[in-house]
């Protein structure tokens, strides 16, 4: 019984640093492989596709929150040894993704009919030929992901982490070699989707070798149960509305770019966009750290003042992180851009600030999301964010055509700012009770005093050090982060934050003495 509590804490702490490596490897390779991308295929060639790409992703939505389902339901039938259950479960999940294949075929179709009119006015005959070439492709792509999403969640529900988090990585890695492969040879946007196409085909492959003959998987129809059917569909709603929310606030831009401007304008906000999201992901990443105490303070009964404890403490511990990022890509990101682009985009900075700037509160609070999951009120957050994130894509139709990229990018700050940062502050503060005026201030008391000393001590060192060639960025970063960790540390963190990032030094060298 010890050996297997042992090798399930092992697995967990494999898929653990596998998660954090394929996230480290994917923001190295977007910020200093995407450079290498749009010089081979030309800002158009690349701007086309990730055009084209936003536009078919729109129906990877109608996977309506399933394959979230799968893992759920897996996991339970299988902690409850229901193995009938879980045979009819599958198989009602293969019906079910095979009436949203024909769907998908269907809608994909009428699409595909209005390419030429959408598009008509940003892409020329050629483009419009390659980008109905790599819809077709993509929308092959989706059934495959739709189909492979069943037997990547029967593995995470199997905690079956090293080989589902290794293949990840191992799949990041044989792109990034086709890719370059292909590129290498003359490869345009077409060819770039046929990598991705047989790598999806490939490791669709393995996950369902994997599951029918390691885990011995069985999908069987044995009955129907109403019951249980409306319990799965009533969680993947709310999944599906987060889906929809993710689609409108980080893909109808470069739509709406597209048919409004130019393809060359989808390359400078893809790589604005890119830097926010590498932004996002790292504050994720440290949030995930702090989940499993949530449900430990609900099964206890913690009260208001427990969770806003909480929330500050989690909130000062990921500001040191967040606004280090922020400000480093607000005094540095410009220079950085131009240096790994070999040219000035600017607006892809600013773009990149502004929807920042959206997200550091949102960000600063994250650990509040597993509170609503704990009482059941997770709903509410998408339900909000769904409906900013409407008028966010109304009034980004509105302003793009004036303001451009950066109008876009507004818009989208805008929508974090009111739907998450104001609502969810507000929420916090009135229905579960958690004190936001404490959290408010106790971020400031933590972040303001190291902000400023660094801020003037950089505005000194900037005024030294120039950053148009890698040697001066490399020695400002380096004095920047040295500045920061020591602004933070004297006149930010309290005792038990120096302790807890700090404390495996002290007990490093007790150890050595």
């Amino acid at each position: 019984m010890q050996k297997l509590y042992d090798k399930k804490i092992s697995s967990y702490k494999v898929g653990a640093v596998l998660s954090y490596i394929t996230l480290a490897v994917n923001c190295l390779l977007g910020i200093f492989f995407t450079p290498y991308m749009i010089k081979k295929l030309g800002e158009g060639e690349y701007g086309l596709y990730q055009l084209i790409g936003a536009f078919a992703g729109y129906l990877s939505i109608l996977d309506m929150g399933m394959s979230s389902a799968v893992t759920k339901y897996i996991a339970k039938y299988r902690q409850k040894g229901e193995e009938k259950e879980q045979e009819n479960f599958l198989a009602i999940m293969f019906l079910y993704y095979s009436v949203i294949s024909v769907i998908v075929c269907i809608i994909a179709s009428l699409m595909y009919q209005h390419i030429d009119s959408l598009f008509s006015n940003s892409l020329t005959d050629s483009e419009i030929e390659k980008a109905k070439i790599m819809f077709i492709l993509l929308v092959f792509n989706l059934i495959i992901t739709l189909f492979g999403g069943i037997f990547r969640g029967v593995m995470s529900a199997y905690e079956c982490f090293l080989h589902t988090k290794g293949a990840e990585l191992v799949r990041v890695f044989i792109r990034i070699v086709m890719i370059i492969g292909i590129l290498s040879i003359g490869g345009d946007s077409i060819g770039l989707v046929l990598v991705d196409t047989l790598l999806n085909r490939i490791f669709f492959i393995y996950r369902l070798y994997y599951c029918i003959s390691m885990l011995k998987i069985k999908i069987y129809y044995h009955s129907y149960d109403k019951k249980e059917l409306k319990d799965i569909f009533f969680y993947s709603f709310f999944v599906f509305l987060n889906l929809v929310f993710d689609q409108l606030n980080w893909k109808i831009d470069h739509t709406i770019l597209g048919i409004k401007m130019t393809t060359a304008a989808v390359t400078v906000y893809s790589v604005g966009m890119n830097f926010s999201n590498y932004f996002m992901n790292f504050s994720i990443a440290v949030k995930s750290l702090f989940l499993p105490k949530v449900m430990q303070l609900e099964v206890r009964g913690a009260d208001k003042e427990q969770y806003t404890e909480f929330l500050i403490k989690t909130g000062r511990l990921q500001g040191y992180l967040l606004f280090y990022l922020y400000f480093a890509f607000l005094l540095m990101g410009r220079p950085f851009i131009m240096l790994i682009m070999g040219k000035d985009y600017y607006e892809a900075w600013i773009s990149a600030v502004l929807v920042m700037t959206g997200l550091v509160i949102p960000l600063l609070q994250n650990a509040g999301h597993p509170i609503l999951q704990a009482k059941n009120k997770h709903y509410i957050y998408v339900i909000v964010c769904f409906l900013v994130s409407l008028v966010n894509a109304v009034c980004t139709w509105n302003v793009v055509g004036k303001f451009g990229i950066v109008g876009a990018a507004f818009m989208t700050m805008v929508s974090f700012v009111v739907g998450q940062a104001l609502f969810l502050s507000w929420y916090y503060h009135k229905k579960l009770g958690i004190n936001m005026f404490v959290f408010g201030r106790e971020i400031l008391r933590a972040n303001i005093l190291p902000i400023l000393g660094v801020l003037i001590l950089e505005m000194v060192l900037l005024r030294v050090i120039t950053l148009d060639s890698w040697f001066g960025f490399i020695v400002n970063g380096i004095f920047y982060s040295i500045l920061y960790l020591i602004c933070s540390f004297k006149f930010g963190m309290n005792e038990w934050e120096k302790q807890f990032l700090f404390g495996f030094l002290k007990r490093k060298n007790n150890y050595q003495r």
